[in-house]
């Protein structure tokens, strides 16, 4: 198998073609690293912007004002710093001008082919049977058209391509509620997506009554802007289970820091003492490894989930404590928001972040109600006469002038070919888990598809690494790992997607996450080694926040700096 990667990747990738579809964070990053490796990107954008989901207009999928719940130090790539005077928690326009910087620094537009719209993405070979256990390594042919029009467009082959229109491009409705999708577009029901649009239906006198449905982040920041930005509004914010609701900024060393730069260490994650994945080896490999059962296979299916709940680890007992004192005032608000006082056994940990919602829940503004503590679930939405009725399934229905559903995205990418979204055990209906890649970026089934961002909660460092990764994979820089890590790779994200209870995200754990994608990419850290060699400066560097920086690993030669000096270099940055 390595073999004929590397076999592939053999020789110059000048002249080599690599097709990105979509223009936002994750599609402009996979652009630049492309140029950096020599390939030529071509960037396909179905809108007349770049952005994705920070874009203006209808495409967007954010609000006037809405920030970040993440510092500007994790909302960048790692040689394109925010300005100083930038805020702290920048706005959804300043995200939008920092992206458009970008295109411009790195001199992209060229690349980039506005109001085009992909519609298939079909191999340009014969695509192998995966029972074969041979990968697919030939070219792309992707078919393309205006973006609005429904008629007959161009095709063009590509040698690679890279998957970057995200997870949120199709709204989620809520499952097993009727009539949930039918107003779904302007009327009394509409999806998160459209929030921005809600407006004028809340203004006005007399009071407004506004459904918010969905706990998680989004659910949460909506519901305490409606509260807000409208007076004349009673919120009711209905949820299934409850949640940490974290602020911005936390207490640390005696002052405050954003949440990220708290969060976000390896020393918070427990990786220091972790194994660090060994380098993956420079392509072209030398000679093929000895392939156990292929990956190019269907990975086992996991085993059943056990009917007895699993015990917490001492890792995840030791976060939920410390959560649960971090977000000790959250137990008085509400009882429908008040937390466990020990961790059960199979829960996972839900959060949001929000600096208002409990201040709104206090001052009776927002009342929650949450399916756990027997507030009862929405069963049914019916629009009437520009209002909608909600059914619960503890209680008589309930009339508003608005429902909103924050309850997430599809990650549809029906533009694949049939065969190659099998492979890759696409569902669209998982909004956990849509497609099953290793390290959420590649099948080795096809290792000239890549994947950037296309899973739930991606920063703008995992992004960067998954460009970079793929870029050098496409380049022939490095080659995959042996069949047996990716067979193992893919089963474990398969048991990601079979987890019960579902987690929050796929890869909470986003530091070890980042830092076996960089190895994979070529740009490994062994802490080991800087433990031997300096162990106050390793302490130091555990303890340092993880952003895209962190990664910037390799000197102006390529070649990896020794561990001390590395750090340095680091916690100079």
């Amino acid at each position: 198998f390595l073999y004929l990667i590397g076999g592939w990747a053999e020789g110059s990738p000048m002249g080599r073609v690599v097709g990105i579809i979509g223009a936002g964070p994750g599609g402009l990053v996979a652009a630049r690293h492309a140029l950096d490796e020599g390939l030529t990107p071509v960037i396909y954008e179905k809108r007349a912007a770049c952005g994705g989901v920070w874009g203006g207009g209808t495409g967007g999928k954010v609000w006037p004002g809405m920030r970040t719940n993440l510092s500007k130090h994790s909302c960048q790539f790692r040689d394109h710093a925010w300005g100083e005077d930038a805020d702290l928690f920048p706005t959804e326009g300043a995200m939008r001008e920092y992206l458009e910087g970008y295109v411009e620094r790195f001199g992209l537009a060229p690349y980039i082919r506005y109001d085009t719209e992909v519609v298939a993405v079909v191999p340009a070979g014969d695509f192998p049977d995966p029972s074969s256990g041979v990968p697919y390594t030939g070219g792309w042919r992707v078919a393309t058209r205006p973006a609005g029009t429904a008629g007959a467009g161009e095709e063009e082959d590509v040698d690679c391509v890279i998957v970057a229109s995200g997870i949120f491009g199709t709204p989620a409705w809520p499952r097993g509620v009727a009539g949930a999708e039918d107003g779904g577009g302007g009327g009394a029901v509409v999806h998160a997506q459209d929030y921005k649009g809600v407006g004028a239906r809340l203004e006005g006198s007399g009071t407004r009554r506004v459904l918010v449905l969905g706990g998680s982040l989004t659910g949460v920041e909506i519901a305490a802007d409606v509260a807000k930005r409208h007076p004349n509004t009673e919120v009711v914010h209905a949820f299934r289970r409850p949640f940490y609701v974290v602020p911005r900024m936390l207490p640390c060393g005696g002052g405050r820091l954003p949440l990220d730069l708290v969060f976000y260490t390896r020393k918070f994650y427990g990786s220091g003492t972790t194994p660090v994945p060994r380098p993956v080896r420079l392509a072209p490999a030398d000679e093929a490894e000895p392939a156990p059962p292929s990956p190019c296979q269907d990975p086992p299916a996991p085993a059943a989930p056990t009917p007895t709940p699993p015990t917490p680890t001492p890792q995840q007992r030791a976060k939920h404590a410390y959560l649960l004192a971090l977000c000790s005032g959250q137990q008085d608000v509400h009882p429908a928001v008040r937390l466990p006082d020990t961790l059960p056994a199979d829960a996972p940990i839900y959060s949001a972040v929000s600096d208002g919602y409990l201040d709104a829940v206090r001052a009776g503004r927002v009342t929650p109600v949450c399916e756990a503590a027997g507030g009862g679930r929405v069963m049914a939405m019916t629009e009437h006469e520009g209002r909608v009725r909600v059914e619960f399934s503890n209680a008589e229905a309930e009339v508003f002038d608005v429902a909103i559903c924050a309850t997430g995205y599809k990650g549809a990418v029906g533009y694949l070919a049939p065969e190659v979204r099998r492979l890759i055990r696409h569902d669209a209906d998982d909004t956990l888990q849509p497609a099953v890649l290793y390290m959420g970026t590649v099948h080795p089934g096809c290792p000239t598809l890549c994947f950037v961002g296309f899973y739930k909660g991606p920063y703008f460092p995992v992004m960067e690494l998954q460009a970079l990764w793929a870029a050098r994979l496409f380049a022939g820089r490095v080659a995959l790992p042996s069949a047996a890590e990716l067979a193992e790779g893919l089963a474990a994200e398969l048991a990601i997607r079979a987890a019960v209870p579902r987690p929050q995200f796929p890869h909470p754990d986003y530091v070890a996450f980042a830092d076996r994608i960089a190895c994979l990419a070529g740009e490994p850290f062994d802490l080991h080694a800087l433990r031997a060699a300096d162990p106050a400066l390793h302490g130091a560097f555990l303890a340092m926040s993880v952003t895209a920086r962190n990664f910037t690993t390799c000197d102006a030669a390529g070649q990896v700096a020794d561990g001390e000096r590395q750090a340095q270099a680091l916690m100079e940055a």
